[in-house]
């Protein structure tokens, strides 16, 4: 019906977007060490976005069927995004798929 996506799921993004946009802005000369490491994440966060939905799909299938939540939800959220920044990392050093994917 409506893909999980509600108003709510729209809000809060916009609200953490908000949150972090103004804290960074208000902050920016202690964070400044960050910005190199940053600024590389933020190269990769498109194929990141490609990739996270089948390495949680692989991970949901594969993994953990019988495990708790919390330990569930931090092990796969972690896996996640280290496997995803992995694959977009290795996926832009390969230049005939960093110009389709990324």
């Amino acid at each position: 019906m409506n893909g999980g996506y509600m108003l709510n799921h729209y809000l809060l993004a916009a609200g953490i977007f908000v949150f972090f946009r103004t804290w960074f802005e208000k902050h920016a000369d202690r964070l400044e060490k960050f910005s190199r490491p940053l600024t590389k994440a933020s190269n990769l966060v498109f194929g990141v976005y490609w990739s996270h939905v089948l390495i949680l799909n692989v991970f949901t299938e594969v993994f953990l069927e019988n495990a708790a939540l919390l330990p569930y939800l931090l092990l796969r959220s972690g896996c996640t995004i280290l496997l995803s920044f992995l694959f977009a990392a290795i996926v832009s050093y390969i230049p005939v798929l960093r110009r389709v994917l990324m």
